[in-house]
């Protein structure tokens, strides 16, 4: 019975040191933000794989054909900051009575921002005013991709791509041509953190995106972690409320 005692405290005492090891370790590299990214998300890695891998999705093995086959467009699915920002690119605001983008390319975002009672800016603006996409860097940033849009009809469109066949000027061309009749339209974020929750009406819905890729040639560099699965928090919200 000691001889089990002294192998479980032997153990025990293995365990104890990786993990003051590893978190000194973790605190070295990345501080407190990578301790954040452990709780939130089990940790994060990235591997280089080749573009057939089956470890990516079939989008995304898509997109890293050449060329990109092409897609038809169907269905698709400030509380505190800086006090001076240069924000070039769009914003979304909104106030008692309604809410709207605004394509800074021709407004700072300080004008922008008057008279709301909430707003945030982003980047990059993928439809301007103009009607014409605003994304001219071509890229094989491959991710989850998160945008907010405004219809002919003045309604505000939040969309969120399934997985990541998308870069971010393809995801311009493809919003442009799509449907929807989006006038303006400003990306979020992507990558994991482009989850999704919906709660309306009885119908409920959660969606964690999972993919991020950075492409050169035909080295693959794809954004895991340890626990594939890990759904257990949103890092960053846009919230929509009932008046």
């Amino acid at each position: 019975m000691s001889v089990i005692r002294k192998l479980l405290f032997g153990l025990t005492a293995a365990l104890a040191v990786m993990i003051v090891v590893g978190a000194g370790w973790l605190w070295q590299v990345a501080g407190a933000y990578g301790f954040n990214t452990v709780l939130r998300r089990g940790g994060t890695y990235w591997i280089t794989v080749k573009p057939d891998d089956e470890r990516l999705s079939a989008s995304m093995q898509l997109a890293l054909k050449n060329p990109v086959p092409a897609v038809q467009p169907g269905s698709l699915v400030v509380a505190m900051g800086p006090r001076q920002y240069d924000a070039k690119a769009g914003a979304f605001i909104a106030d008692a009575a309604s809410s709207d983008i605004r394509d800074l390319t021709h407004q700072d975002w300080g004008s922008a921002f008057a008279g709301a009672t909430n707003a945030m800016v982003s980047y990059p603006l993928l439809i301007g005013d103009d009607g014409q996409t605003h994304v001219n860097v071509k890229s094989r940033w491959l991710a989850n991709r998160t945008f907010v849009a405004k219809d002919g009809s003045g309604r505000i469109v939040i969309g969120t791509t399934k997985e990541a066949f998308f870069s971010l000027d393809r995801l311009a061309e493809f919003l442009k041509a799509s449907p929807l009749d989006l006038k303006v339209a400003l990306n979020l974020d992507g990558g994991p953190i482009a989850c999704r929750s919906v709660r309306l009406n009885g119908y409920s819905q959660k969606f964690y995106a999972r993919w991020e890729a950075q492409v050169e040639d035909d080295n693959v560099k794809l954004l895991r972690w340890p626990i594939l699965q890990a759904a257990w928090a949103m890092p960053m919200v846009l919230t929509v409320e009932r008046r």
